[in-house]
């Protein structure tokens, strides 16, 4: 029970930061939640990335991340899906 309180408090966390990263742009949206193995995914979907390669994403993403959550909290998440906009819509959304 001790793990699980330890994943929702390491989600909540990284939703909070997120939701700071995308600095509340009502067209960018993210989801956080836990895969099958335990550990915490999210997918993040941004207009700005738009521009962006995938290793210029997950640089940015990460970097934020590192600076504002706790390390215990962070070690929870296994991966971030860095998508724009569009690719949100189509492999999320419409999913």
């Amino acid at each position: 029970m001790v793990a699980k309180q330890g994943l929702v408090k390491a989600k909540e966390s990284i939703e909070k930061a997120l939701d700071e990263f995308i600095h509340h742009r009502s067209v960018d949206r993210f989801l956080v939640f836990e895969n099958e193995w335990g550990h915490l995914e999210a997918v993040l979907g941004v207009h700005a990335f738009e521009d962006m390669n995938l290793a210029q994403r997950q640089d940015k993403v990460w970097e934020f991340l590192r600076k504002s959550v706790d390390p215990e909290d962070l070690v929870h998440l296994n991966c971030v899906h860095t998508l724009d906009r569009d690719e949100f819509d189509k492999r999320v959304i419409s999913a």
